[in-house]
């Protein structure tokens, strides 16, 4: 059987640092089949662009206005480069993810900050594969890096319960999302992330909370599945989107993920 064609998607805001570690985990993997890495530059202003586009080591295609660069590094790796003004992760995600669509099965979220396992979307495949009509979404465990102390504390998520999600987000971010499961919650507006829930950082924009109303609308129409394994490296950084979200923004954005729900489910607002 041939194996399904696996987009990795990148969005990169100001963290020329750290993108590069995210690119080479993400090339590394040991996936046997196609992996596209998409990396979408969302307007930074360190040298983030510059990391990004030195990896793109092989014969190399860019579209007229510059944006767009291809690279085919090898038979099974395909790097893709997309820059953008600040629009924030959401947009940066969905134009990634647009541009992927019609040459991908399913796609892996990696944040610019974190670096995946080498067995990370293996191991989410095969979990795809057992159930690929049902499963919209894998996802894993984690460890968590301390850039400032060096500590590592491994983070175990629990398995997948409908009315836990309810109460807290219990999928992380980075995790593996079926191409069906992205068509069929996709919005109104054309957005898979909703772009109101993580606006542009360049205009002090807080929050985390897209992929959270994602997980809600795709558990709505799939299984969500989780591997009790630690497949990535998360770092706490401490200009992270998540560590500066206080209460008040969090409930500002469940009202917007609650409104968006009840309309869904035709509930008046």
């Amino acid at each position: 059987m041939k194996l399904p064609n696996i987009t990795i998607i990148i969005a990169n805001y100001n963290y020329g640092k750290y993108v590069g570690h995210a690119i080479d985990s993400a090339i590394n993997q040991d996936y046997e089949g196609h992996i596209n890495v998409c990396v979408t530059n969302d307007g930074s202003s360190d040298n983030s662009w510059d990391v990004i586009t030195e990896k793109l080591t092989g014969e190399t295609t860019s579209s007229e206005d510059g944006r767009i660069h291809e690279s085919e590094i090898s038979d099974k790796r395909t790097i893709i480069a997309i820059n953008q003004e600040n629009a924030g992760a959401s947009v940066a995600r969905n134009v990634g993810i647009d541009y992927c669509m019609s040459r991908t099965d399913a796609f892996c979220i990696l944040d610019a900050d974190d670096e995946a396992s080498p067995k990370r979307v293996t191991k989410f495949v095969n979990k795809w594969l057992e159930n690929p009509r049902e499963i919209g979404v894998v996802y894993g465990d984690y460890d968590i890096l301390d850039v400032n102390s060096g500590r590592v504390v491994r983070e175990f998520k629990q398995p997948f319960n409908k009315k836990v999600l309810m109460r807290e987000c219990i999928v992380h971010s980075n995790a593996l999302i079926s191409k069906e499961a992205f068509l069929a919650v996709k919005e109104e507006d054309g957005e898979y992330y909703d772009s109101e829930l993580h606006g542009p950082a360049s205009q002090g924009f807080i929050g985390s909370v897209e992929d959270y109303d994602l997980w809600i609308r795709i558990s709505e129409k799939f299984v969500i599945s989780h591997i009790p394994e630690s497949l990535s490296l998360v770092r706490v950084t401490g200009v992270n989107q998540s560590t500066n979200m206080n209460m008040e923004i969090y409930n500002k954005n469940w009202k917007v993920i609650m409104s968006k729900m009840q309309k869904r489910n035709g509930i008046e607002v």
